[in-house]
């Protein structure tokens, strides 16, 4: 047993390892931008670093680094321009804030609810949206792929829990749509479904994965703690204040639970079970034509092959 404890510190070790060296190359967005190195002999593109292997994992990791950047920019916007309270406009926004009053911290969404920053990240969000809806359709891809070795409940879970991390990171925009002045539970519905589809998407994988370690699953289940405690600390101190005008819990569990949560999305990579790359080669086809004239031209072959079958 203690062999295998050794065994299993030693692989999550080597994968820490492994992501540090990454990182160090460069950001997951960089790799994910630069231009296509070379054109094989038979035309096709090179898609990846790796030859023509597509790593869904690389989307998966630049949507959590673009969320960090924009988290920690929209908080140094916020506290460079110092913008008035709404609900108080004699303090700043990092003072009083209705999230503060009900929760008694400051918590990450703080930073971009008023302008300038509100700007900035909800234009921001628009390509986060698109790293993780890249990946979600490329695990898709995969699990299509995988089917065969796969359960059909695994099956299932995964494509629900794809299609739902989705939903989550395009339907988080209306965190910037809703104030929390006007209502904290609309507000923190997105960052809610968010989050809880962070979780599923990494639970959904190990899952699926038949080599996920011992240190993966009690990640999962610390995660999923920090997850599911955040939110019911949070929802809970929402209805305690409506009720009696304080939070409930004392702000340094919240606190808590809410950086820790935060803290653990770099690591959800690193604990993410190793899964097959995907071969995309991409090269030229004939033109083809869209539109009315495309459609024209489709029913006159229709009707030719039809006289052709009459004769």
């Amino acid at each position: 047993m203690a062999e295998f404890v050794v065994d299993e510190a030693e692989e999550v070790a080597g994968r820490v390892k492994k992501q540090i060296i990454s990182e160090l190359r460069g950001p997951a967005i960089f790799r994910l931008c630069a231009a296509p190195k070379d054109i094989d002999s038979d035309g096709s593109l090179n898609t990846g670093h790796d030859g023509k292997r597509v790593i869904p994992e690389v989307y998966y990791l630049a949507a959590g680094e673009m969320l960090a950047l924009v988290l920690a920019l929209s908080w140094v916007i916020t506290w460079i321009a110092q913008p008035p309270s709404p609900i108080d406009p004699t303090k700043t926004i990092i003072e009083v804030n209705s999230l503060k009053n009900r929760i008694g911290y400051n918590n990450l969404c703080v930073g971009f609810d008023m302008p300038p920053a509100r700007y900035f990240a909800a234009f921001s969000w628009m390509f986060i949206s698109y790293l993780a809806m890249k990946y979600a359709w490329l695990d898709m891809m995969r699990t299509e792929l995988c089917r065969d070795h796969m359960t059909t409940c695994n099956v299932i879970l995964n494509q629900i829990t794809d299609a739902v991390y989705m939903i989550a990171f395009a339907g988080f925009m209306f965190v910037f749509l809703i104030h929390p002045w006007d209502t904290v539970w609309g507000h923190s519905a997105g960052f809610a479904l968010l989050a809880f589809a962070q979780w599923f998407i990494l639970f959904g994988n190990t899952l699926e994965s038949h080599n996920a370690s011992w240190f993966s699953w009690t990640f999962i289940v610390f995660y999923g703690i920090l997850t599911f405690g955040d939110f019911f600390i949070i929802f809970g101190n929402y209805m305690h204040y409506e009720k009696h005008g304080t939070p409930w819990a004392p702000w340094y569990i919240g606190a808590a639970f809410d950086y820790g949560w935060f803290a653990c999305l770099p690591l959800t990579t690193v604990f993410l079970p190793a899964a097959p790359a995907l071969v995309m080669p991409v090269r030229l086809d004939d033109a083809v034509q869209m539109g009315r004239t495309a459609l024209d031209e489709d029913c006159s072959e229709d009707e030719e092959m039809s006289v052709q079958d009459e004769d």
